[in-house]
Parts: structure tokens; C-alpha cells; sequence
């Protein structure tokens, strides 16, 4: 037997992807979703997933491993590290920010969408993901760096006053001649940030045999898919291949049911849409969280903030009967 599995890309138009849901709830429920699920979009995720090889560690022994580590990278902060209650070898760790504290600055730096997201999740600027500077841009500036969510920012732009999300400060590696004046192919490093508004961390170089970096919704994909022995999966969009290297590790546990169930108007009766998992960032309520506030949370409303608060993302399993 030979299983199929994919996951969905981004649709060019979320606004059209809510239209079955209007003669559900009605046009003014759907534009409220609509506008929420764009805010909570400009945000990351509240915590970052990493999923753990038990086949060459433990969870406590790496949970312990990474404390240390992040405790580190935090100056001597320390986090709770949760294990997800329905997927064994997941563990959470929340994302602290939005900072309120941070100065935006004159000396301006423009990315696009997909640089920004992972800047939001710890990541520091490289080159190609930049789109537009200040005028007289150069190495060692400290800049303020921002994220053009609608796409609508000129290359080459010296000033861009569309609508732009505030990713935090940093230092440039390169000038504005580096950038947009030179003929050779951008690569390495464009900003470095040092002060994020998110604070998340970095596992460069981190126990990378033992740990990888995944979205919740990818998490469970590999469990609902449930792999019996003598089966062929076909991974038909394995780029990086994080859900692959999940099959190949499962120990083929029962079936969890994280996500929500599916979108009505689509057609689908109450008991089916019941058996779609559907993770929806609309449905979660922003909030921020800073190291003392973190001390406040229960574990249950953690992990059910985590659940909600993540890429949009939704599971079906179809079983093709000969």
C-alpha cells in the first residue's frame, strides 16, 4: 500500500478563501475573521516548536539540554520548556515580545514578508531578503528594520511609506552600494539583530542531530498519517523534509487531535468536518508575554494558547477504497 500526503501552500487571496464561509455565519462575522486573521498574521507564533529524535535521546535529557542553552542566550533568564501533552516528542518554548521599549529609528531597512517572518522568529536579516534602504545606508549603521507585509515596496526604494510591520533594530553588515549597485549575486549576512521585538531562540549550531525546528500543525501531520509497517509514503512537498524525517522516526503512536474542525460552508457534513484538523491563527487571542508574566500561566492554558497560536494550516487523511 502506498500513502500520499501534502501540505498547502499560501492562497494569493485570503479574502476569497473566506467566501464559502459567508452563507454560514454571514458577510460581517467573515470580514471580522477576515481582518483579525491578517493582524495575528504580523505576528509569530507564541512559542517555537522543536521536535526531538527519541531514537538517539530522551525528552527530559534534551528539555535539559536546551534550558541550559537558551538560559545562556537569555543572560540568565530562564523559560518553561512544555511537553505537548498529545505529541510526546514536542517541545514548547514561548516566544517573549512584543518589546515595548524599543526606539524606531530614521535609518530605515525594508524586507519583504517571507524575510520578516523569520526575523520575527529569531532569525537576523540576510542580503537578499532586503528590498529597500535609507539613502546613505552604510556597514555599522544601526538600523531599524521593517517588514513589507503587502508586497507593494519598490527595490531600490529609498523611502517607503506604505504599511510596514516594526521587526526591531539592528546592525548593518553591508551599504546600500552592496546592495543595489553591485552586479555580483547578494548572499551572507545583511543586518544583525540586536534588538529584536521578539526575543526567540537561536539553535544554530545546537544539538542538530537531536532536534528539529517544525511548526505544531507539521508536527501532528506525521501522526494523523499513522504509517503501518510494509507501507510506501510518498512525501509529494518534502522541502526541507521535516515530516519525512518524522515518519521515518515515529513509533507510530495513537492518532492525535490538536486542531480545530473544519471550516463550515465548504460543503461538508457536521461529522466530516469533525474529522478534518484545521489550525486557524484568527481563533487565537493575541497577548504578549514577558519573563514575569510567564510565571502567571497555567500549563493547561499554554498549551492551549500554543494549539491556536500558529501558522494556518489543516489536515485531512483520505483513504482511497479499490
Amino acid at each position: 500500500m502506498i500513502r500520499f500526503f501534502c501540505k498547502p501552500r499560501g492562497h494569493p487571496n485570503l479574502q476569497k478563501s473566506l467566501f464559502g464561509l459567508i452563507s454560514a455565519v454571514g458577510p460581517l462575522e467573515v470580514e471580522r475573521k477576515y481582518e483579525h486573521l491578517l493582524n495575528n498574521l504580523s505576528h509569530p507564533p507564541a512559542f517555537t516548536t522543536v521536535r526531538v529524535n527519541t531514537h538517539l535521546a530522551s525528552v527530559e535529557h534534551i528539555r535539559s539540554l536546551l534550558s541550559e542553552e537558551i538560559r545562556k542566550q537569555y543572560k540568565g533568564f530562564s523559560v518553561p520548556f512544555l511537553q505537548h501533552p498529545k505529541l510526546p516528542d514536542i517541545l514548547l518554548i514561548p516566544i517573549i515580545g512584543p518589546r515595548k521599549d524599543l526606539q524606531e529609528l530614521t535609518n530605515q531597512v525594508i524586507v519583504g514578508a517571507q524575510c520578516g517572518n523569520a526575523v520575527l522568529r529569531g532569525a537576523h536579516v540576510y542580503a537578499p531578503g532586503i528590498i529597500s534602504t535609507s539613502k546613505f545606508m552604510k556597514a555599522g549603521d544601526v538600523v531599524s528594520v521593517y517588514s513589507d507585509i503587502e508586497g507593494k515596496c519598490k527595490r531600490g526604494a529609498k523611502e517607503f511609506l506604505g504599511t510596514k510591520v516594526f521587526l526591531g533594530n539592528g546592525i548593518s553588515e553591508v551599504g546600500r552600494n552592496d546592495i543595489f549597485n553591485s552586479n555580483a549575486p547578494l548572499k551572507g549576512l545583511g543586518v544583525k539583530m540586536i534588538e529584536p521585538i521578539y526575543l526567540s531562540p537561536s539553535f544554530d549550531n545546537v544539538l542538530s542531530s537531536y532536534i528539529f525546528l517544525q511548526n505544531l500543525p507539521s508536527s501532528v501531520v506525521s501522526y494523523v498519517l499513522n504509517p503501518q509497517p510494509g507501507e510506501r509514503i510518498l512525501d509529494m512537498c518534502a522541502a526541507p523534509g521535516g515530516k519525512t524525517t518524522h515518519l521515518a522516526t515515529l513509533m507510530h503512536d495513537e492518532e492525535p487531535h490538536v486542531g480545530g474542525e473544519g471550516m463550515m460552508g465548504a460543503g461538508l457534513s457536521p461529522e466530516q468536518l469533525k474529522q478534518l484538523q484545521r489550525f486557524d491563527p484568527s481563533d487565537a487571542i493575541l497577548q504578549g508575554m514577558d519573563f514575569n508574566s510567564l510565571e502567571g500561566f497555567r500549563y493547561e492554558d499554554m498549551i492551549k494558547l500554543a494549539n491556536k497560536d500558529c501558522i494556518g494550516f489543516f489536515i485531512a487523511k483520505f483513504i482511497k477504497v479499490q
